[in-house]
């Protein structure tokens, strides 16, 4: 998925690629103080699967769907940048884990047995 694709109207054109180093940069900031650390994220299919690990040890996946870049998926508002984007993912990990996303997501365990969670809106 190295290719570059063009998403929505407007000609947003980030690689999966460009989209994938701004999320593990954003993300190993670890400047946060709201119960997540960030362990990877790596390309899996059109998404970017985000792993990380709360608090209490408990080691989490989530996705994010790179069909809907340059949408922020925690504002909803376009990203200018493959920066901002990874920010929204910021932002929705933070309040997700802060405000009991992690109890209520839906879950799916892997065949490696990592449990991936969808978040509840």
């Amino acid at each position: 998925m190295s290719g570059r694709y063009i998403w929505h109207a407007d000609p947003v054109i980030w690689s999966p690629d460009e989209v994938l180093t701004a999320v593990r940069t954003r993300l190993s900031l670890g400047v946060n103080d709201s119960g997540w650390t960030f362990e990877q994220a790596d390309l899996d299919g059109d998404k970017v699967l985000v792993i990380f690990h709360v608090d209490d040890g408990r080691r989490f996946g989530v996705h994010y769907d790179l069909a809907e870049v340059p949408m922020g998926n925690n504002t909803g508002l376009p990203c200018e940048t493959p920066d901002d984007w990874a920010d929204e993912i910021d932002l929705t990990m933070d309040e997700q884990v802060l405000t009991g996303g992690v109890a209520r997501a839906e879950r799916t365990v892997r065949a490696d047995g990592l449990t991936v969670l969808t978040w509840v809106w």
